[in-house]
């Protein structure tokens, strides 16, 4: 016998899709001027938080697989955004670190990027907003 799907999980499930695709489309035009993806904000961002990374660190830091974080880091390196150079203290290992013009480019678009995110939750209280980014924080 076969179970009926919860309409209720299907449809919040729905809604989590569309807001996020809602806020991820105010955060893309905010970085397509600058030839950036969200997820080549992402490494970024991770890089100027966190500092110099092995690619393994980096990819689940920045939630993305191996050939993908491959593909976004030659990107980040041929703009000169993003350097690497091998870990001394495991020559096997490469580590990927922030170049100077990629910090600069990331705390350019820090403030507009914050801004694009309050006004795709601008119908929400301040209240409101801290709850869901509690919620998903406890989803994630």
């Amino acid at each position: 016998m076969r179970r009926e799907a919860d309409t209720t999980t299907v449809l919040t499930l729905d809604l989590l899709d569309r807001a996020a695709a809602a806020t991820r489309g105010a955060l893309e035009d905010v970085l397509l001027p600058h030839e950036l993806s969200l997820e080549a904000w992402r490494v970024l961002q991770v890089l100027c938080q966190d500092g110099a990374q092995s690619m393994g660190a980096l990819g689940e830091a920045a939630h993305t697989t191996g050939p993908t974080l491959t593909r976004i880091v030659d990107r980040l390196v041929s703009r000169s955004l993003v350097y690497r150079n091998v870990d001394p203290g495991d020559r096997r290992r490469l580590l990927v670190h922030p170049a100077d013009r990629g910090r600069d480019l990331h705390d350019r678009l820090l403030p507009p990027l914050r801004e694009a995110e309050a006004a795709a939750l601008a119908g929400l209280s301040g209240e409101e907003a801290a709850t869901l980014r509690g919620l998903l924080e406890r989803l994630a």
